[in-house]
């Protein structure tokens, strides 16, 4: 019985630390332009993706991804088209494309 709960209250603390650990803003817009890497929304490089807040609070952020237009990465720079819109839950590091 006592090492079950051990178990029980080991298991509690390293659930509790991995929830607690809330992402900066810097890394969840890290996390949102891998996103659109990964599902193969972009072919763009990392550089060439612009990130935009639209909203934020406590829980999670909204990111609106753009593609930039400079002379490293080509195009017209008066227009950037969207990419996508990308949440990004603080807490669970989940992300939803919008």
């Amino acid at each position: 019985m006592k090492k079950t709960s051990i178990f029980i209250g080991v298991m509690v603390i390293i659930i509790l630390l991995v929830y607690s650990y809330r992402l900066d803003e810097n890394e969840a817009a890290d996390i949102a332009v891998q996103s659109v890497i990964d599902t193969k929304l972009t072919d763009l490089s990392r550089e060439c993706i612009l990130v935009l807040t639209e909203q934020k609070n406590y829980k999670q952020i909204i990111f609106e991804l753009r593609e930039k237009h400079d002379a490293t990465c080509g195009g017209n720079p008066d227009v950037a088209p969207r990419i996508a819109s990308v949440v990004v839950n603080l807490y669970t590091h989940s992300i939803n494309h919008l």
